[in-house]
């Protein structure tokens, strides 16, 4: 996913007296940076520059066009002067510019179409707020020169779409103030904010402002209020640019009074309405169209919930209260005696040797609650730890490692529950620990510490900058910290350090280590790669919005998702070229890692949707509503999904089918991944409990 990069240029005052000073430039500039800045809108990192002599505006165009990626979304904007020289050459006119040396005191439109067509990004947007030559009418001032210029024909360039508030033999107007409550403002800058912030040039009611849209709403709102005006467009792009979001969506009227009539053929009707708007929607217009055909898939008719029913984009599973597992057939019922089991592999929400482990065939029953310390029945056993079990567990060589928000590190026998050590980090250990060659190593509030996976004793630790949250990747024989915006690299063994890096100005949250290249994130929604052995800096990524834990990652690629805003999102990334090769829109922010297993891809989201996303091609396999929030990756394997819910329940569903198997419950919210290893499940929660069981038929 690219960014979004706006720099906007506003000019009404002039050194040369023989420009005429405008009024309108510095409030269209203003309003339009406000709405292309607002993330709710548009998203975009806007610069507004007002004023400003040449060689500013020269330079920060060349900012805003150099290291560019081909995804990245670039839009200039300028309001102002458009002047011609005796050559008929078009400049866009600056606070400096004189007319009688235009060449080196403007911007000359050739260097600006030299620097876009520079530019490696195939989305460009030039917006141009200026007129070239025509009459003077009443009601109206004029900007620009009294001479004819040709704009459209100086910027013709691939990807690149131009926009002009007039054609080459007509003036663009400002208004006289009246017409916008008393502020001067162009006519089509008033516009084409007005189709943004409102969303009235939404014209095809799919939730996105395309530029398309935009123009042609542009275009007949201005031809309407000045019929001597009218705004042109040229483009070279292949596919459609989305310039905003319609943030004042609702669903059309006509829709909403077929939902709401007794009629069974009006019913009917909404029903092709809502799965038009389900086809060619945006992630809020398709959530609302879901929500609409579910209600109408319970429909007294049994026509229009056939229809509605038909028309989801997933197969409806009835939700169901909580049940114990030994009220529900276990996994291992639903296989043939003689069916073998499916070999043990899966991702998890950690680092590669953090892996989860498969998840055997079938769910016991809970330990009884025990705070008297470890308790073990016939295999299963639990113990309590001093705080929130908030850090995905890990099971290696036998050794299951709980990090708490106590600040302690425990070790015990997987098997039996014997606790083997106990190491206080003195801060909340959020991320999971990483086992390499006999040490364990973890990132608590800057500290990056090397324990002895045996004894724990520890090997070695380094100091950092204190930060609520760190993590640790680790590929032979380095080892890899975040801490706030450092990636700093160890050498395993003696904790020497070998390099250092810095990225952005958010806080580093998560590191995973794809190949040979270490990718980590930040508390904001930038993405980077870096060369695992020599530190040295790749491509960026810019999310839609935030996400702050580690990735599931397949052989090839690395699956995103988003844990902020109000949308949600899951991606599939080529983990070479960074390159987005599908992207799946779920109905709620998803606030964990998804978890790769075979062919699929399971996440869930902050309002209890459980999805299995086939990992190819990003078609939706199955949803099941769980009922209560997920703020946790599953654990995937020998047919079954284990995740928790903050229903303090370990739920358990069928992964090809999505059909529930059954819950255990707990003693609080469940906020971390279980993992499964040798025939036990191993869950922890929120009141400290750490909970594991057997899985009978499951095997060593």
């Amino acid at each position: 996913m690219g960014r979004r990069l706006a720099l906007l240029i506003a000019t009404y005052e002039h050194e040369d007296a023989g420009l005429r000073q405008l009024t309108a430039p510095g409030h269209d500039a203003e309003a339009l940076g406000d709405t292309l800045r607002d993330a709710e809108i548009a998203g975009f990192e806007v610069t507004t520059l007002v004023n400003e002599p040449h060689y500013v505006v020269g330079r920060a165009i060349g900012e805003l066009c150099r290291d560019r990626r081909r995804e990245d979304l670039v839009l200039l904007y300028f309001t102002g002067h458009g002047l011609k020289d005796d050559a008929g050459r078009l400049h866009l006119a600056t606070v400096d510019t004189r007319r009688d040396n235009l060449a080196f005191t403007s911007l000359p439109a050739d260097l600006v179409d030299r620097a876009l067509s520079d530019c490696v990004s195939r989305q460009q947007v030039l917006i141009l707020d200026c007129c070239y030559g025509g009459a003077f009418p009443a009601g109206g001032l004029t900007k620009a020169d009294e001479d004819e210029t040709h704009a459209l024909e100086r910027f013709r360039g691939r990807g690149r779409t131009v926009l002009t508030a007039a054609d080459a033999t007509q003036f663009s107007f400002e208004s006289d103030g009246a017409l916008r409550g008393g502020t001067a403002r162009s006519v089509f800058t008033h516009h084409l904010v007005n189709g943004l912030r409102e969303g009235t040039a939404d014209l095809d009611g799919d939730g996105d402002i395309t530029l398309d849209e935009l123009y042609e709403y542009v275009h007949d709102k201005v031809v309407d209020e000045m019929p001597q005006q009218r705004p042109k467009r040229q483009d070279n792009v292949e596919g459609r640019i989305v310039i905003a979001r319609n943030v004042r969506w609702t669903l059309p009227a006509h829709v909403r009074d077929a939902l709401e009539s007794p009629i069974t053929s009006a019913r009917l009707g909404a029903v092709d309405a809502l799965a038009h708007l389900l086809r060619i929607g945006n992630p809020v217009v398709r959530a609302r169209a879901v929500q609409e055909l579910e209600r109408l898939a319970a429909d007294d008719s049994r026509m229009v919930s056939a229809a509605a029913t038909r028309a989801l984009p997933v197969a409806r599973v009835p939700e169901e209260p909580p049940v114990a597992v030994a009220d529900e057939p276990s996994v291992a019922q639903e296989l043939a005696p003689d069916e073998p089991l499916v070999p043990e592999e899966t991702v998890a929400d950690a680092v590669p040797d953090a892996v989860a482990a498969p998840v055997p065939d079938a769910v016991a029953a809970p330990v009884a609650p025990d705070s008297a310390g470890v308790e073990s029945i016939e295999g299963a056993w639990k113990d309590t730890i001093g705080g929130a079990v908030c850090a995905p567990l890990v099971v290696e060589n036998g050794t299951l490692y709980v990090a708490g928000s106590d600040g302690h590190l425990s070790a015990y026998d997987a098997a039996s529950g014997a606790r083997r050590w106990r190491y206080t980090t003195g801060h909340p250990v959020q991320n999971p620990p990483v086992v390499l060659n006999g040490l364990v190593y973890v990132a608590a509030r800057g500290t990056t510490i090397a324990l002895d996976a045996v004894t724990g004793e520890v090997a070695w630790r380094h100091e950092g900058q204190a930060r609520p949250v760190g993590a640790v990747a680790a590929l032979a024989p380095w080892v890899f910290a975040v801490n706030g915006i450092n990636l700093r690299c160890f050498y395993a063994a003696d904790g020497h350090e070998k390099w250092r890096r810095t990225f952005g100005v958010s806080d580093l949250r998560w590191a995973v280590v794809v190949g040979d290249k270490l990718w980590c994130g930040n508390s904001g929604r930038h993405v980077y790669v870096t060369d695992a052995a020599t530190g040295k800096k790749g491509f960026r990524l810019a999310l839609r919005d935030s996400s702050s834990s580690a990735r599931a990652v397949a052989e090839d690629g690395l699956f995103l998702h988003i844990a902020g805003g109000k949308d949600g999102d899951l991606y599939c990334v080529d983990a070479v070229t960074g390159q987005e090769r599908w992207h799946f829109v779920t109905l709620s922010p998803v606030r964990c890692s998804p978890v790769v297993a075979g062919p699929l891809v399971y996440a869930g989201d902050a309002v209890g949707n459980l999805y299995a996303v086939e990992t190819a091609t990003g078609t939706v396999r199955w949803r099941v509503s769980v009922g209560t929030p997920l703020n946790a990756s599953p654990a995937v394997a020998y047919g079954a999904v284990y995740v928790g819910g903050m229903d303090a329940t370990v739920h358990v569903f069928d992964a090809a089918t999505g059909e529930r198997l059954g819950g255990v419950p707990t003693d609080g919210p469940v906020q971390t991944v279980p993992v499964v290893r040798n025939g036990l499940v191993h869950a922890g929660n929120d009141a400290g409990e750490i909970l594991t069981f057997p899985v009978p038929g499951a095997g060593g």
